[in-house]
């Protein structure tokens, strides 16, 4: 909870604190006029009814202005409590909103940071259409038209700098920047070590290598 709202939620309990205090008085003053008003219809002395009719008429008063204290009061608790409801649904929009803002965020930093990687022998690449059929092979039949997505590997571009293809055999299909990269064997299988993953991945988001 912010401060505003903590020390606005302080005031109305401190105001409901006082309208019952007052409200208590309130009710013991109406009380004890009535008890005048009952002495005051059994009393048999005229100065002694005078001086409690002064008394009641002095209560009297005093409660008609408590009252309109009290529904002033009333009517500034109303408006307060009004006023929190209206921030505390205000923060809860512009929380909800933040929230929503920061998935869209993360989203498109997500989509933005992904890549996509396979592996395969040329008869593998061509059964998921990711090389063509026709044609001597060059970088202009990779990735055509309708081959499987979910054939890829997807990567994070940011923290993925080695890709292992478990083959003697390691040959990019797709076009990437060739100082970008090396093609280097570790016991005895080829690694693609991307040297420079913004420049790697500018021409192409997909990697294809062909293995043996």
């Amino acid at each position: 909870m912010h401060g505003d709202d903590v020390r606005g939620t302080n005031i109305v309990q401190r105001m409901k604190g006082n309208l019952a205090a007052m409200q208590a008085s309130l009710e013991e003053s109406k009380k004890k006029i009535a008890e005048l008003e009952a002495r005051v219809r059994s009393s048999s002395s005229g100065s002694g009814s005078a001086a409690l009719k002064e008394t009641i008429n002095r209560l009297e008063k005093q409660v008609s202005e408590r009252g309109r204290t009290i529904d002033s009061l009333r009517t500034e608790l109303t408006e307060r409590e009004e006023r929190i409801r209206i921030l505390d649904q205000a923060v809860v929009e512009l929380s909800k909103d933040n929230r929503q803002k920061g998935e869209q965020i993360r989203e498109q930093t997500n989509q933005i940071s992904s890549a996509y990687y396979v592996f395969g022998t040329k008869r593998e690449l061509k059964a998921q259409n990711i090389l063509s059929e026709t044609g001597v092979f060059s970088s202009s039949n990779v990735l055509q038209s309708d081959f499987n997505k979910d054939y890829f590997v997807r990567i994070d571009v940011r923290s993925t700098t080695t890709i292992p293809v478990y083959s003697t055999k390691a040959k990019l299909l797709t076009n990437h920047p060739v100082n970008s990269y090396t093609v280097e064997t570790v016991n005895g299988s080829k690694e693609i070590r991307i040297k420079n993953p913004a420049e790697f991945w500018s021409v192409s988001k997909y990697l294809v290598v062909e293995t043996k």
